[in-house]
């Protein structure tokens, strides 16, 4: 179950950087239009290097487990900064970091740990991950339409920080849970 809500977590919070980031920094950061829009430009370079940094660590020295709680934690604390100080070089600097931490392959890392709690049934728990994720790209559109509508654009990025916090708490419980069965199969082993 954790796994699945995380990816439904994972998928919320990209969605919410990619339709709404442009405007958070125009409507409530003060950018200009041109500004607003290379914020997007930003948050994808930064999910580039994501990519290539995360596989060197992975490949080096770090579990998945350990990003996963890594990416998880700075994508939190990059909503929480970007809200409580909505500065034109803050929603810079989180575009960036955020690409970096959260596109950078968090949901990629949730389904790869999930394939390793669950290796006999690998295509049924992708595509209940997934699945998960679909909801998200169904339902978050409608909750921020709503929170827009009725609050504001900065309304939605504090809903965000509640996701992303979320998503701290179910990566630390995954990264247990890996722990836990990775303590087991060294038992056993042994």
């Amino acid at each position: 179950m954790s796994y699945t809500l995380f990816g439904y977590v994972a998928m919320a919070t990209f969605y919410l950087v990619s339709q709404w980031l442009a405007q958070y920094g125009e409507q409530v950061a003060g950018m200009n239009f041109e500004s607003s829009l290379q914020l997007l430009s930003i948050y994808t370079t930064g999910s580039i290097c994501g990519v290539f940094l995360s596989s060197l660590a992975l490949k080096t020295f770090l579990k998945p487990r350990e990003m996963l709680l890594i990416c998880t934690f700075m994508s939190f604390l990059s909503f929480l900064v970007v809200t409580l100080w909505p500065t034109s070089l803050f929603v810079t600097i989180f575009a960036f970091v955020f690409g970096f931490f959260a596109a950078g392959g968090v949901l990629q890392l949730g389904l790869t740990l999930l394939a390793a709690q669950f290796p006999s049934a690998k295509g049924k728990a992708t595509g209940i991950y997934y699945s998960a994720g679909s909801i998200s790209n169904f339902t978050i559109p409608l909750i921020t339409a709503w929170i827009a509508r009725n609050d504001s654009i900065l309304s939605i990025f504090r809903f965000d920080v509640v996701i992303a916090a979320v998503g701290v708490v179910l990566a630390c419980f995954i990264a247990w849970r890996s722990r836990r069965a990775e303590a087991l199969i060294e038992s056993e082993a042994a």
